[in-house]
């Protein structure tokens, strides 16, 4: 065995050290922060800055924190234990939880705005949304560890890759919420992989719980994201074993179901008023395909922050490419894995995909942080591969392939 596979092998089977990777990372990710941020620093700028940030959200989040301080008041002042529930001055209803549980109501981060007097929101609103790209990444890196990747190095930069995703940058700075089922989707896949391995079923019930309650439209996505790793995993785990499928997809279930009815105080009534909504009962049409511009430029803004319609954000850092070529080329083991990149893969391509995960609405591809997910786990997974290998012929396709791929996206439009 040669010196590099040594130590590679070493690395892999090395014990992580959580509080020091934490602290690293934290770091890191503080320094990035701030590097892309200096022109907001430098320009005095915050992230309420396009229309539906202005007129929306930072909206959502002052009335909030009015809102929730209002409550304490009462509560203190006369003792009386009381929302306010019905409010002509929103300006986007009447119905205070229903109107904003899209925009603020449900979302933990949110109860800072209770600390915070209403003419400082914007920083506020920019700072959660900060807090939001570290939660992301920290979510994702557990989720690494629940799976036992072994190596720091490709833990913290498949972190990294996840956070700072095309998906991330555009959808994050325009509307911070955005980033929410990031944060989310890998603490229920955690939560999964806990009753695959028969430990406590309450926190899977507890993070639908509060991803039910935080955003009602994203819940969606992470319904269906959910559905489509639990059976993928136990496919790769059981294979055709159907009778030892069936307790642990019990157990995930009941679980599941009892996180949607601890929510359900917030949930039904929301979920109630959008279905009662005008605009859900109209029927949409789905061209077959897209555009031919349409692939071409996919195939571009896979390797840069570029997004292009409808709400196509699945670009990350050119060091994925060498990801799913070793992941297809060196791992047999990890069918599960091949099968979420397929089904991503061809979702982009399908105009009918991006309309079901938008609730069968228009055609929008706003999961795309499932395929950043996917991604940035294939990197993790690949980290040895990248730089201790054994197998030079395959070390050599890794590397050609990536480069043969950012050439031809060099020449297409």
């Amino acid at each position: 065995m040669s010196g590099l596979e040594k130590e590679g092998s070493r690395l892999q089977n090395r014990k992580i050290n959580k509080g020091r990777y934490f602290l690293v990372y934290t770091f890191i990710f503080a320094f990035a922060a701030i590097l892309l941020h200096i022109p907001f620093i430098r320009e005095g700028l915050t992230y309420v800055r396009n229309v539906d940030a202005f007129t929306q959200h930072y909206v959502a989040l002052e009335y909030y924190g009015e809102w929730l301080r209002e409550f304490i008041r009462t509560l203190f002042t006369e003792h009386r234990f009381e929302f306010r529930n019905f409010d002509l001055s929103i300006g986007m209803g009447s119905d205070v939880v229903k109107t904003l549980n899209y925009y603020a109501i449900g979302d933990p981060l949110n109860l800072l705005s209770v600390f915070v007097p209403a003419r400082y929101t914007p920083v506020l609103y920019s700072v959660i949304a900060v807090l939001r790209y570290y939660l992301a990444g920290i979510a994702f890196s557990l989720y690494c560890f629940e799976r036992k990747h072994s190596n720091a190095y490709g833990v913290l930069t498949a972190s990294l890759i996840y956070v700072f995703s095309t998906f991330g940058f555009i959808a994050g700075v325009n509307h911070a919420f955005f980033i929410n089922p990031m944060i989310y989707m890998p603490l229920i896949f955690i939560a999964v992989e806990k009753i695959l391995k028969n430990k406590n079923p309450i926190y899977l019930a507890l993070i639908v719980c509060i991803a039910e309650v935080s955003n009602f439209y994203f819940f969606y996505m992470l319904v269906f994201a959910t559905v489509a790793y639990v059976f993928i995993r136990l496919f790769t785990l059981y294979r055709m074993q159907i009778k030892k499928m069936i307790a642990p997809l019990l157990k995930i279930g009941v679980s599941a179901v009892g996180g949607v009815l601890l929510g359900a105080v917030i949930f039904y009534p929301v979920a109630l008023s959008f279905l009662s909504d005008g605009r859900v009962g109209v029927e949409h049409s789905y061209d077959t395909f897209y555009s031919f511009a349409y692939y071409c430029t996919l195939l571009a803004s896979m390797v840069y922050t570029k997004g292009i319609a409808p709400w196509t954000l699945a670009g990350s850092t050119a060091l994925f490419l060498y990801a799913v070529v070793a992941t297809f080329l060196r791992h047999k083991k990890h069918t599960g894995l091949k099968i979420a990149f397929f089904i991503c893969a061809l979702g982009l391509c399908i105009p009918a995909f991006g309309g079901f995960s938008n609730g069968f609405s228009y055609a929008c591809n706003r999961w795309c942080f499932i395929f950043t997910f996917v991604l940035a786990f294939m990197s993790s997974l690949t980290w040895n591969d990248l730089f201790y290998s054994k197998d030079r012929i395959k070390s050599l396709v890794i590397l050609v392939l990536p480069v043969l791929y950012l050439g031809c996206c060099f020449y297409l439009p």
